[in-house]
């Protein structure tokens, strides 16, 4: 994990994707189970596609990944939240997300 304290302003750094490309494998539950489904080739969401980050984004990703639960949720409780068509779970240790849906 990296962190932005020693980013100069207006300077642009590598992405981790290197190539503003990432690959996704998802799985959909059937009724059957779990299946695979074939991997997925998307567009970085960090650095837009082009591999190299500007300060502003590395603080956007910094941001998401601090508000996710690092506890291990060691109560094995949550809370559900709504927000819009938005839903998710918070965790009830350390109130961070958990899940979304």
């Amino acid at each position: 994990m990296f962190r932005i304290d020693n980013i100069v302003k207006d300077a642009t750094m590598k992405c981790e994707c290197n190539q503003g490309k990432i690959t996704v494998q998802g799985r959909v539950f059937e009724a059957d189970g779990w299946s695979d489904e074939p991997p997925m080739e998307l567009t970085c969401p960090w650095c837009d596609g082009t591999g190299e980050m500007t300060p502003a984004q590395v603080e956007e990703k910094q941001a998401y990944i601090d508000a996710w639960c690092k506890c291990g949720n060691p109560s094995g409780q949550a809370n559900y939240y709504q927000h819009g068509h938005a839903h998710g779970y918070t965790c009830a240790d350390c109130g961070k997300i958990v899940q979304t849906g």
